[in-house]
């Protein structure tokens, strides 16, 4: 996994900018799935995951990062980003 391209992409394209030892936590020992690492990204904003709207969009990055095959309803099937 390349963690500096997913932490890159969450500054320069949705604005978040973890603190270093979130980003070195998270590098060292990532999550094992989507969710629960993007969980993790957004505690270390001081968002809370349940109620922000940024959700969907640190999902979608995250799991690009981390291979996931999602749904991609113009094609009508599930492919990797």
């Amino acid at each position: 996994m390349k963690a500096a391209r997913l932490f890159t992409d969450l500054s320069v394209k949705l604005g978040l900018m973890l603190p270093v030892e979130v980003v070195e936590r998270l590098t060292e020992s990532p999550p094992a799935t989507v969710d629960a690492f993007t969980d993790e990204i957004l505690r270390g904003e001081g968002l809370d995951p349940t109620t922000t709207s940024t959700r969907p969009d640190v999902r979608a990055l995250v799991a690009e990062y981390m291979g996931e095959p999602i749904w991609d309803g113009r094609r009508g099937r599930r492919h990797r980003v």
